[in-house]
């Protein structure tokens, strides 16, 4: 079965370092990205020009930015994390930030892990083969979730 990954990235440039990055690491999976936190609550509970979505749309995995306009990524991750529909959904925060604050932070409202951002194409690469790899194909991942209205 095809895996379901949601990218949550703002930056044009960080969201193609990701896709070719996926392309490089063999990715045969399904990639769905959003622009920011509030985009991203709407996708998950089918809002807006998402209400259509079924259960096969819903991500297996999300990885999330921690700078995001509108509603940054802790904001999002308190959310997901303290909703019973949503908490059970993996989430890696991916972000450029270094600050132990927000290493701290996404830990403790539930983050599955958090990765830096690697500058050098070729470790982002590797990093990123070894998330899907543990994610994709290691982990025992709960079922997909389906947020009734």
């Amino acid at each position: 079965m095809r895996k379901k990954l949601l990218l949550v990235e703002d930056n044009a440039a960080h969201e193609e370092l990701t896709r070719l990055a996926l392309k490089k690491t063999g990715f045969d999976h399904d990639l769905t990205v959003v622009r920011d936190g509030t985009e991203l609550l709407e996708y998950l509970f089918r809002q807006g020009r998402y209400i259509h979505l079924t259960r096969s749309d819903m991500p297996d995995l999300i990885l999330l930015d921690l700078k995001l306009p509108r509603m940054d990524g802790l904001e999002v991750l308190k959310k997901l994390k303290t909703d019973g529909r949503t908490r059970s959904i993996p989430i890696v925060m991916l972000s450029s930030s270094t600050e132990e604050n927000d290493i701290r932070k996404s830990y403790k409202l539930g983050a599955n892990s958090y990765v830096h951002k690697r500058m050098n194409a070729l470790e982002f690469n590797e990093v990123l083969r070894d998330i899907l790899s543990y994610w994709f194909e290691f982990a025992k991942l709960p079922p997909r979730v389906y947020v009734e209205e």
